[in-house]
């Protein structure tokens, strides 16, 4: 169980700086773009 955990964390953590760099970019707080994302992905499955 724990290891899935790990695994999951260190992919997170690439992530995360994606969205940090976007973020600064953008000048958006951390809700702003997840319901941005949010939407586009809603927008994408119809």
């Amino acid at each position: 169980m724990n290891k899935k955990k790990q695994v999951g964390i260190r992919l997170d953590e690439s992530f995360y700086k994606e969205i940090r760099l976007a973020l600064v970019k953008e000048g958006k707080t951390f809700q702003e773009y997840v319901e941005k994302l949010i939407k586009e992905d809603m927008s994408k499955r119809g």
